[in-house]
């Protein structure tokens, strides 16, 4: 899990500053939250784009922009709920929330699949054939 600091913005943001906290921040999202510091949402590149290409501006809030109803879990889920989560709604980032709604962390797909292959452990037997030519 990831930490959040870097990439928490709340609704009054702009569409540029938003845009900087999520390249600043490499998870190619940002966590919008609101006065109770409680997520609201998520802001990713490509909800951005979509926006630029309806004809917002760099200058304009991203309230009308950002993704209201974000998947997210509960500190302390398995890792394999959080796959199946990830795949299951094709998401790169899984915020992570405490009892009280308030990001705590942020789980990545990729490092995700690096850990469970990490933890996947096989021995082949197989018998050694030896060739001699004489």
């Amino acid at each position: 899990m990831k930490s959040v600091d870097k990439i928490l913005i709340n609704k009054k943001y702009t569409i540029k500053q938003a845009l900087k906290v999520i390249s600043e921040g490499s998870f190619q999202v940002a966590l919008v939250i609101n006065h109770k510091k409680r997520l609201i949402g998520t802001l990713t590149d490509g909800d951005i784009r979509s926006a630029l290409l309806k004809g917002k501006n760099l200058g304009d809030s991203i309230d009308s922009v950002f993704f209201k109803k974000p998947k997210t879990v509960k500190e302390g889920s398995s890792h394999e709920s959080l796959l199946k989560i990830a795949f299951s709604n094709k998401i790169h980032q899984i915020p992570v929330l405490d009892g009280k709604g308030r990001p705590v962390g942020i789980h990545i797909l990729d490092e995700l699949i690096e850990d469970k292959k990490k933890s996947c452990f096989f021995v082949i037997l197989a018998p050694l054939l030896s060739y001699f030519y004489i």
